[in-house]
Formats: structure tokens, C-alpha cells, sequence
């Protein structure tokens, strides 16, 4: 997928002929961070884009845009990182059951569909990466709890 100011990045150091180094040293800033923002390894910062802007004055017109991109990345790198918890502990909960014993492959798939149902949740900017970690956590025992109870009714 990759990250929108990465491919800008790649595009303009290509467009205007010069290094990652070279950026680096215009911008004031470390050759490392720059190839991670280039190679889409970590999204930029407001600050890289206003250095960017400030030293080539020609992508003045497209600082919005830049920004927009920019709010982008870090929303993408909010699902991605939300997206990795859900798997954690989706993979941990296979060690956790209503009996101690493994979860069986049809209770992991009702257990991912349970959390898959409140995707709409984790796609709204509104809510705040720490609420989302806690859905993912309270659907996981609530999940387990029915599992108890389902069993005990038995």
C-alpha cells in the first residue's frame, strides 16, 4: 500500500535530480529519517513538510495538499497499528479459554467475526486510538464470559 508522502518523496527527489543525502543536508535534518519517510518505513511529520516547503518555495501551491497526504499517512498508520492489536490479541486469545484449554478453530472464527462486526468502529476518525485498543480488549473477554456461561448452561 505505502504510505502518500512516500511516493511523493520519490517522485520529487527524482523529479528534481538530487540524493536523499542532499534532501537531508537542505533540510537539516538526518539522512535516516528521510529514507525511512522515503522508503515508507515512517510517515513524515508536519515539520518535514513545512522544511520541504520552506526550502523549495515551488511546492508552496501544493502545501495543502502535502498536509492532506500527511493526515492520511498517520490515519493509515493508526489502522495499521490497530490492525496488528486486533491480530495480538486474536493470536493470544487462542492460549486463553472459557476452560483453560485452547480455543477450537470454530470458536477463533466466531471470536473473529465477533470483532470483524465492529470494523465500522475501528474506521472512525473520531474515536481515538486508545478507545479502539479497549474495544478490541472488553470484545475479547466478553467473548470469553458468553463462552462460560454458554458451557455452565450445559
Amino acid at each position: 500500500m505505502g504510505y502518500q508522502i512516500s511516493h511523493f518523496l520519490n517522485e520529487f527527489l527524482e523529479r528534481i535530480g538530487i540524493s536523499v543525502t542532499e534532501l537531508a543536508k537542505k533540510l537539516d535534518i538526518s539522512q535516516a529519517y528521510v529514507s525511512y519517510v522515503k522508503n515508507g518505513t515512517k510517515t513524515a511529520s508536519k515539520k518535514f513538510i513545512e522544511k520541504l516547503v520552506s526550502t523549495y518555495p515551488s511546492l508552496e501551491a501544493k502545501k495543502e495538499k502535502l498536509l492532506e497526504m500527511l493526515e492520511n499517512d498517520k490515519n493509515m498508520e493508526k489502522l495499521e497499528k490497530i490492525e496488528k492489536k486486533k491480530q495480538e490479541v486474536l493470536s493470544s486469545v487462542e492460549m486463553v479459554s472459557p476452560n483453560g484449554k485452547k480455543l477450537s478453530k470454530r470458536e477463533r472464527m466466531q471470536l473473529n467475526e465477533v470483532i470483524g462486526s465492529a470494523n465500522y468502529f475501528f474506521n472512525d476518525e473520531t474515536v481515538d486510538f486508545e478507545d479502539k485498543e479497549k474495544l478490541i480488549l472488553t470484545l475479547h473477554e466478553l467473548f470469553i464470559d458468553a463462552k462460560n456461561k454458554n458451557k455452565t448452561k450445559k
